[in-house]
């Protein structure tokens, strides 16, 4: 659904990220492209090893077909033993009681 000069910059992007396949950057640039405002975050010893998660997109929450997408290119990016454990979306709601 993204316009096509978003379409053909993914296309040209992907070389690179395939070089890079298996990385924490290239999982968060794949995440960029699609949202600007996506960080990975890798989560800390507390957790299990090896997960993550991709947080604070604050564009519009997608439909469902984006949101499935975007968790196929990341698991097609990321490296094998690395597990996503979830999106997060924040908001900010500004108003008086």
């Amino acid at each position: 659904s993204a316009d096509l000069t978003k379409k053909r910059n993914l296309v040209r992007q992907g070389i690179a990220w395939h070089k890079r396949k298996g990385t924490p950057a290239a999982v968060e640039e794949v995440c960029t492209a699609a949202f600007k405002t996506a960080k990975y975050l890798k989560l800390g010893i507390r957790r299990r090893a090896y997960h993550f998660q991709v947080r604070l997109i604050e564009e519009g929450i997608p439909n469902q077909a984006v949101i499935d997408s975007l968790i196929r290119v990341i698991n097609e990016t990321k490296n094998t033993r690395s597990w996503l454990d979830g999106l997060s979306f924040y908001r900010e709601i500004q108003g008086t009681i």
